[in-house]
Formats: C-alpha cells, sequence, structure tokens
C-alpha cells in the first residue's frame, strides 16, 4: 500500500513524506486511490501530515476545475505550513509557480528554504531569470546543480547558450 502511495507521488513529482501509522497510511491510501476525501475535518486539521497529504490531493485535483478543490488545497496547506511542514511549502510555492503568481511562490519557496530545502532552487532560479536577475538565476541554478538537479544543467546550458558563452555551456 504504502509503494502505491510512493509511486503515485512520484509520478505527480511530490514530496513523499513518510507515513508510520497504519490509520493514515489507510486514509492517504483511500484518498488517492478510492478518492474517498469524505474525513471528519477535525481529523485532518490536528494532523499536519493528514494535512499536507490532503493539500496535495486537491493540488492534483484542481486542475479538474473546482474553486472548491483550491479553496480545500489551499486551506490544507496552510494549516500544514502552520505546522512546519517544509513540503507543503515546496508544494504551495510550485502551485503559484504554475499558475504565474510569483511573488506567492516566492514566498513560500523563500521559507522552504530557509527550513533547508534544496527541491524550490531550480523554481527561484526560474523566477530570477523570468525578471532578468541573471546574478541571482546564476546563484540558484548552480545552488541547485551542486544538488544535482538535472533541470538546473539544462537551464544553465540553456542560458550560456543564448549569450553565446559556449564554453560555460560545455560544463
Amino acid at each position: 500500500m504504502e509503494q502505491e502511495i510512493i509511486n503515485r507521488f512520484n509520478s505527480y513529482k511530490y514530496d513523499y513524506v513518510k507515513i508510520n501509522d497504519d490509520d493514515i497510511l489507510s486514509i492517504v491510501y483511500n484518498l488517492f486511490f478510492k478518492r474517498q476525501d469524505k474525513i471528519e475535518e477535525d481529523i485532518i486539521i490536528n494532523n499536519p501530515l493528514l494535512c499536507y497529504y490532503f493539500g496535495v490531493y486537491y493540488d492534483i485535483e484542481v486542475y479538474i476545475n473546482s474553486k472548491y478543490k483550491k479553496t480545500q488545497m489551499k486551506k490544507y496547506y496552510g494549516k500544514a505550513i502552520e505546522n512546519g511542514m517544509i513540503e507543503a511549502m515546496v508544494a504551495l510555492g510550485r502551485y503559484y509557480y504554475k499558475c504565474n503568481k510569483y511573488m506567492n511562490m516566492l514566498k513560500y519557496h523563500s521559507m522552504a528554504l530557509k527550513q533547508g530545502s534544496n527541491s524550490v532552487l531550480y523554481y527561484l532560479g526560474c523566477y530570477y531569470y523570468y525578471i532578468k536577475d541573471y546574478q541571482q538565476m546564476l546563484e540558484y541554478f548552480l545552488r541547485s546543480v551542486n544538488h544535482g538537479d538535472v533541470r538546473s544543467m539544462n537551464a544553465l546550458g540553456s542560458y550560456y547558450q543564448g549569450i553565446k558563452d559556449y564554453e560555460l555551456m560545455k560544463k
């Protein structure tokens, strides 16, 4: 059951957070594989891990076009963030990035970065490229490359190709 959840999260590029409680594991499994999202609100709200998973569920479902799902997603991510869940900061920032709401993305990804998340470096590099702050862009992409992020390697190669710096592009 857990491996199926991990595979689902990997396919959507979300961070999986280890679930040590069988009841919570069952709730999360039923949420993602049986679409059973009718759980008592108190059970969800009082558990940051469930808030994160419900946030991800509604984040994925938002693209099926529903204001309710978007509201639920933000509520659950927000509650998980209040409880310090870095993964929720990353996911909500990534949602805002996809929506081109860069100031909100910057807010949540900066929070995650301060908490030690390296997974936001690529998105921050993209943001600084977008606003044409190439010095900051290079800083974030290079930091991301140092953590093995292939997307940042590709972005740097494209940037160097665009400015015709072929020596750096080859690196």
